[in-house]
């Protein structure tokens, strides 16, 4: 059921309108996670899965420790949203994620212990990263590029009190 224009919303219509999972699940193309309604394991799966297009959305829902290398994410313009609390920790990668496309946007994620954070390659630019947090990371964000055009607003610096 879905509220049309000119219908009164009330509780039955709007709980209805939004009961629908499909319908939830249709706003992403990948969910991250090894609950019930996930998509896939890892976000380097879902970016390397084929059916994850140019344009789509992703939805991270759990904590991932960044082995070996960085999350190359590589297709233009993906939207990567991340649930609150999900943290991406630095296991044996100095880097969490790499981006080698233009118009990501990363929202969200708290990223924990890394050199670089996230690194945003040469030549790629119109990105988003906001609303993350960063604790204890030497570099947030990098802009490899010499004239960068991205936006990096709104993030946390996490600070940990010595008394």
């Amino acid at each position: 059921m879905a509220i049309a224009d000119g219908v009164a919303a009330n509780a039955a219509n709007f709980n209805a309108a939004f009961a629908d999972r499909g319908s939830f699940l249709l706003s992403y193309k990948a969910i991250i996670g090894s609950s019930s309604g996930c998509t896939h394991a890892t976000l380097a799966a879902a970016i390397s899965d084929v059916g994850v297009v140019a344009g789509s959305r992703i939805l991270v829902t759990e904590n991932y420790t960044v082995d070996t290398s960085p999350i190359s994410i590589s297709k233009a313009n993906l939207q990567i949203d991340f649930s609150p609390a999900v943290t991406y920790t630095a296991g044996t990668s100095v880097t969490g994620i790499t981006i080698d496309a233009a118009g990501i946007k990363i929202k969200g994620c708290r990223f924990s212990g890394f050199t670089t954070a996230i690194s945003i390659s040469s030549t790629f630019n119109y990105n988003w990263v906001t609303e993350c947090r960063f604790a204890t990371c030497t570099n947030e964000v990098v802009e490899v590029d010499a004239t960068p055009n991205n936006v990096i607003l709104g993030n946390i610096t996490e600070w940990k009190l010595f008394l």
